[in-house]
């Protein structure tokens, strides 16, 4: 039976009825993930090798594990790289300085993240703490939401729980669990999503805003849901338009902020010049990778992870062409080729993980018993690895 043809307590019992089968899906996906991150987490960090005498060849693991252990690995992964820099705004704002690339700056952190954590840390009162539990609160949330835009997207239900555990346990979803912005920027753009689907032009204009205020990634929404919404016109009313109008006020006031701090309205992406990244033919980071193979890793850049992620999104817009869903084969494909014409690859695996188009994907690839049972065993192993890594403060697990 039609939802719209129920009775009206009856249609909102179901809903409410789909919304808690959603929770139950993103609570398993979460507790597991989570479970496997914060246990490697405290093992990294809480083991000790000893070397007794006469055994020096041979070392003596030991570790202690607890509570108390887990809260301090916690509270100082919250500050760690992109978390301290989000930090630095949280409690001091945006630096004031006339804009100059001589040096890196908070300028190129967007804005919605931190005032979200600057009001959690008022009401709580810790600001490592606050931080932990925002970005952990937002991607439980987002898994939740994940879920019932693959139900709308037309996913069986099966495909729509693959695609919560797919992004879940994807080999950097640790970036999830730290106070960074991938864990609201999937929260944000997978609800913009539904939202348009549900035809809630009103959550989409403000999902949309916040989504620019968030990452410029969050702008990619505008041209995806503009084609998503171009052979519906007919039957969408002015008010869907309206909302699209809505998704760069986010970016602009993060810019109107920036011109105030430094002069330099576009110090968000000047400042990329102090990371090393700089504008280029996207194509040039794969070429870099062939001509240096045997290069793994190099500092902060996973090479070879990185390069498997820019080709499986490449794959996976294909996939979302080939299923008829041009509008996130759109997103996604935006999504990437931005880092990618920065020069480096550095960072893609994560870029990656924030785009939720992903997830679906791979929830369509798996539905093969088999396949699913590797991909999964596989995404595990890496997801530990390097979780692991990101303990022992290796840079390219930080990246």
């Amino acid at each position: 039976m039609n939802a719209l043809a129920m009775p009206l307590p009856y249609a909102r019992s179901l809903g409410e009825a789909g919304w808690l089968r959603s929770l139950r899906v993103a609570l398993f996906a979460f507790a597991l993930s989570r479970g496997v991150i914060f246990a490697v987490w405290l093992l990294a960090t809480q083991l000790q090798l000893g070397y007794p005498p006469g055994r020096e060849q041979l070392a003596m693991p030991s570790a202690q594990v607890g509570a108390h252990e887990l809260a301090h690995t916690l509270r100082d992964f919250a500050l760690y790289n992109d978390g301290g820099w989000y930090a630095t705004i949280v409690e001091h704002g945006y630096e004031e300085r006339a804009f100059d690339t001589t040096r890196p700056a908070n300028w190129a952190f967007f804005p919605l993240h931190p005032l979200l954590w600057r009001a959690l840390a008022d009401v709580i009162g810790d600001v490592r703490v606050a931080g932990m539990l925002l970005a952990n609160l937002a991607f439980l949330a987002a898994l939740v939401v994940l879920h019932r835009l693959a139900l709308a997207l037309g996913r069986e239900p099966p495909a729509a729980e693959r695609a919560v555990l797919a992004l879940a346990l994807f080999p950097v979803s640790y970036f999830g669990a730290l106070p960074w912005s991938e864990a609201l920027f999937l929260l944000v753009s997978a609800g913009a999503f539904l939202a348009a689907l549900r035809g809630r032009w009103g959550w989409v204009a403000v999902l949309l805003a916040l989504a620019s205020a968030t990452r410029l990634a969050g702008l990619f929404l505008l041209p995806a849901l503009a084609l998503w919404m171009w052979p519906r016109r007919r039957m969408l009313p002015r008010e869907a338009w309206l909302a699209l109008a809505c998704a760069p006020l986010g970016l602009l006031a993060f810019m109107a902020e920036l011109h105030a701090a430094t002069g330099n309205a576009l110090a968000f992406s000047g400042i990329q010049h102090a990371w090393g990244r700089h504008p280029t033919w996207p194509l040039m980071p794969f070429v870099d990778v062939l001509q240096q193979p045997r290069l793994a890793i190099e500092d902060w850049n996973f090479r070879y992870l990185n390069l498997a992620a820019a080709l499986g999104g490449i794959a996976a817009c294909v996939a979302l062409w080939r299923r008829r869903e041009p509008s996130l084969a759109l997103f996604l494909a935006l999504g990437l080729l931005a880092p990618l014409a920065t020069g480096t690859l550095m960072s893609l695996a994560r870029y990656l993980f924030g785009l939720f188009p992903l997830a679906l994907v791979l929830a369509d690839a798996t539905a093969n018993r088999s396949v699913e049972r590797g991909w999964f065993a596989v995404s595990t192993a890496l997801l530990a690895l390097m979780s692991a890594a990101f303990a022992l403060k290796m840079t390219f697990a930080g990246a």
